[in-house]
Formats: C-alpha cells, structure tokens, sequence
C-alpha cells in the first residue's frame, strides 16, 4: 500500500513539475503588455526603441442606455526611448428627477447632460481614450483615439439610447425628434447643436463632447451629454434626447482600424466598469547597429565593422557567431542576420546590410540646365550627382544634391563625393541667359477710320508675337482705339514684351444744306 502511495504521490509531483515548467516556458516567452485603467489623470511611458500594437476603448456615456465606448487600434515603431502620454476616458454620470441638475461627462471629453424633469434620468457623455505625444490639454499631437458614447436617458415616459463611439464618424443619439438628435462627430468636426426654447444643445468640438443645458425648471426638460473623441459628439435635445458619440482617430499608427460597436472588427471592451481602458504590447524585435573605421554599415574594403544587437541572449548569428556583438571585415557587400531573445523575452531576427566600397567614389552629374543651352533669370534648375554617399556643393548659390534651385548669375558648380573609401570631385556649369530686349513701334499714335496702319516690333528676340493678333509690319486696318502687345522669344525661350497703342477717330460724316434752297 506505501509503495502504490508513493508512486501515486511520485506521478502526481511528475505532473506539477511538468506543468510548472510549461507555465514558466510560456511566460519566459511571452510579450510583454502594458494596461492602462482609468484614473482620471494623465499617464505616461517610456518606449524603447522597437514596434509596439495599440488597443483602445473609449467609455460608455452615462446610465445603462448610455453608447458604448469605440475600439480603436494600430501599430507604432519607436526609433529611440520616446515618452507617450496616454488618456483613459471616464464614464459617463447620471442624474434623475431626484436630483435635478448636471449629469457630468466622464474624463478626457464627456460633455454634460442636464435634467429638470419629473420624470427619466439623463447621462452624461463618456470620455475618448488616446495616445499623444505631447502632454497637453488642448486634445493636440493625438496618433490613436477611441471615441466615447454619447449620454443616453433611462425612461419615466420617454428614453432614447445614446449613441456609440468609435469609427470614423460617431454614431448618432436617439431622439424624440430629429431636430433634438445628437449627432455624431466626424474627422473633422464636431456633432451639430441646435437652439430650442427651453435648452441649449451644445455643439461637439476637436476632443469635446457637447454639453445639453436646461434654462427650464419645469417637467419634462432632459438632455444628455456628447461622447468624447478625436471630435465629440453633440448633447441630445430636450424630451430625454441622447448624445451623440465621439469619432475615432487612427492618424498616427500604422495598420490602424476604429470601429463602433455593432461594426465588423468590434472588440468588446475587456474593462466591465464602462470606463476606457489602453493596452500597449510590445512586439517582438531587435535592432541591430554597424559602428567601425568608417561610418555605420558602409566601409572600404580591408576594414572592420563591429555589429552590436540589443537582444539579451541565445545570439545566433550568421557568422556562426554566439555573442552579442561581432567583428566582421568582408571584401563585398554583406547581409548578417542574427537570431536572439529579445528584452521582452522573446526571440526575433533581424538583419543589416554592410556596404563595402573599393575605392573612392566614381561620380555622375546630372545638371538640368547644361552649359550649352543654359536657363533664363528667374528659372530653377537641379544639380544631382551620384556614385557616393554623401555630397557636398560649391557654387554661386547654395545648392543641396537634386533639389531644385533658382541661380541668380552664371556660375561653375563643383561636388565632392564621399564614400568610405575616399573623396572625388566633379563640375559642372550654369549659365543664366538675359531676357531678350524687345521694342514696339506703330506707323502713327493716331488715325482716322478706315486708314491702314503697321506696327512693328524691334530688339533681339528670335521670334515676335502681337495680341491681338496683327502681323508684325504688315499693313490692316484698325477700327478702334487698341493697346497692342508684342511678346518676342530669344532661342532659349526667354521672353520679354512691350506694348504701343493706336487711338482711331471717327471720319466726320457730312450733310451739307443750301439758304436758301
């Protein structure tokens, strides 16, 4: 009996060990994932560099018909340790009959309902969770939102449910009437409000729910508050009218998807208090970095280059290498991988380019104004060399590699390439050529109808152009008074204009008469 004992208690520990080790194997190599609660203030993180997926919610208007909060998500990459502000909306209050007044807005943008009623109670909207890059409290450098959904009324005689956050446009609140809605903010504005007799619905704005005031202490005046967002919705109507819910925002990730509830891709908000809630995963990577004799991951042939990861261990490199850094001195261009467990405990690959160079770099230029043919004053002209890595100019006017340029005289330009390897040079000209110089003269500044007249361009342009349309020095026969304008073009287009004009005076009819007859 001891024996069957122990080997029952022997195979009972064999299985805990075995699930322990299971457990800590899956932990060893699970993301890590950073939760922000609602707490009504704001919060921050350092983010290393690396890629990162978003989660938001935004929170639910005000009592139990209040909108739901939308679903926003996306991908971000971090270049170096970055600090993120991150907003969790609040849900939005509620206030019935009992204690007539202001249902508030939740946190981060809820607008406020109001109720002077006997009878319902009236939400307040909830607020948009997002991520911003600054600290601020104009809702501004935002890169994901959440909306909020709008404040909903909860019947006596009449209730309407408010409208849901999230998606590009925030949905609309129900309403007695139409023109008591709540209306939904969009990308770029807030919901509508409207003016009623005995309330005043306020308009949503950039991260602001509208907010519903009663200037009626009588029964039967209930309104709710706009949801919070990238632009909030507007607070519903008078007749327990719900608010409208907040618009989504998906600018500033990458991948990126918001969507209300009852929309295809909807995630259900994990947090039950109806408040927001933020989740940033970190993603599985690593980075590499090439410092040497030279600059980064590009060198001359002969030299080394020392490659360094941010994993934390089980470095497998393609070299065959198993540390976490290597010295490497390869004769042509090479891609080194390296296989590692990342600082969030997962393994990740990555790879970099070493660029090698055998000799200083052969350089080309391309100038889109050749010496030949030249520009006219006031053109723009680019001056773009290639073979290197990096360019330096020198000319009469300072010139950045392939971006355009307006020279003012005519000058030489020389490059200077740089690889690791090495420097050349080369040159190039621009030559600025005048405007041609362009004179017109008529036959007579004055003329009676029915006379012919020239008139006739002078100066060095190739070709001359009159408006309206006469033949230079040819005869016609002007029948008012006209202002004409030559333009003459030198061989490089260049133009240049001048203008003579004709006055043409009436020939006197006349009807003689005899005294007497």
């Amino acid at each position: 009996m001891k024996r069957k004992i122990y080997k029952l208690v022997s195979s009972s520990k064999r299985y805990l060990i075995a699930l322990v080790l299971t457990a800590l194997w899956s932990t060893s190599y699970s993301q890590t994932t950073y939760t922000f609660n609602y707490t009504g203030s704001t919060q921050s993180i350092v983010l290393q560099a690396g890629s990162y997926s978003i989660e938001c919610w935004g929170a639910n208007g005000g009592t139990t018909a209040g909108g739901k909060g939308g679903y926003s998500t996306g991908s971000i990459t971090v270049t170096s340790p970055t600090t993120y502000y991150i907003y969790v909306g609040g849900i939005g209050t509620a206030v019935n009959v009992t204690a007539s007044g202001n249902a508030l807005g939740g946190w981060n943008g809820g607008g406020n309902g109001s109720c002077y009623a006997t009878y319902g109670t009236s939400g307040g909207g909830g607020g948009g969770s997002d991520i911003r890059t600054t600290q601020n409290t104009t809702y501004a450098n935002r890169i994901i939102v959440a909306g909020g959904g709008g404040g909903g009324s909860v019947p006596g005689q009449y209730g309407y449910a408010g409208g849901h956050g999230g998606g590009t446009t925030g949905a609309n609140g129900a309403a007695y009437g139409s023109y008591w809605i709540g209306q939904g903010g969009t990308q770029s504005a807030g919901g509508a409000g409207t003016t009623e007799s005995n309330s005043i619905v306020g308009a949503g704005s950039l991260g602001v729910g509208g907010n519903h005031s009663s200037t009626a202490a009588s029964s039967g005046w209930v309104g709710c508050g706009g949801g919070g967002g990238y632009y909030g919705g507007s607070a519903g109507g008078a007749v327990h009218s719900s608010g409208g819910g907040g618009s989504g925002y998906i600018g500033g990730v990458s991948g990126g998807t918001t969507v209300r509830f009852g929309q295809s891709g909807f995630v259900n908000n994990p947090a039950t208090t109806g408040n927001g809630l933020v989740y940033i995963k970190e993603l599985c990577n690593i980075s590499l970095v090439a410092t040497g004799t030279n600059t980064n991951s590009a060198i001359c042939s002969g030299a080394t280059v020392t490659l360094t990861t941010n994993a934390v261990s089980n470095y497998s490199w393609s070299t065959g290498a198993s540390t976490s850094s290597i010295v490497v001195s390869p004769t042509a261009t090479t891609v080194y991988s390296l296989s590692a467990t990342s600082a969030s405990v997962c393994t990740a690959s990555a790879q970099l380019t070493v660029t090698v160079y055998t000799g200083a770099p052969s350089l080309t230029v391309v100038n889109t104004a050749t010496a030949a043919s030249g520009i006219c004053p006031n053109s723009t002209v680019a001056l773009t060399a290639s073979g290197a890595v990096s360019y330096a100019w020198v000319g009469a006017t300072a010139v950045t590699n392939g971006v355009v340029f307006s020279p003012t005289i005519t000058s030489g330009y020389t490059v200077t390439g740089i690889n690791a390897c090495g420097t050349s040079t080369a040159a190039t000209s621009v030559s600025i050529h005048p405007y041609p110089t362009v004179g017109a003269v008529a036959s007579s500044p004055s003329l009676c109808s029915g006379l012919s007249a020239t008139v006739t361009a002078t100066g060095n342009a190739v070709t001359f152009t009159w408006n309206p349309g006469v033949t230079n020095g040819a005869g016609f026969f002007p029948t008012t008074s006209t202002i004409y304008t030559v333009t003459g073009t030198s061989a490089l287009t260049c133009t240049n204009s001048a203008t003579v004009s004709i006055a043409v005076v009436t020939t006197p009819s006349l009807s003689p008469t005899a005294n007497p007859a």
